[in-house]
């Protein structure tokens, strides 16, 4: 029973992920523990189509 209403909900709702990017030094980040960057974000207009994560 509980698979079937987990399957469900999954069908219901789904995780949508948003790719930011910064152009900000990781080092200078750690460092000073702050982040405050001006993101650029990535627009996907379609919810059937996914981007990889660029990091490298």
């Amino acid at each position: 029973m509980k698979k079937e209403i987990s399957n469900y909900f999954n069908k219901l709702f789904f995780k949508k992920w948003i790719i930011g990017i910064c152009k900000h030094n990781i080092e200078d980040i750690i460092r000073n523990k702050l982040f405050n960057p001006d993101i650029t974000w990535l627009r996907s207009d379609s919810f059937d189509k996914f981007c990889a994560d660029p990091f490298f």
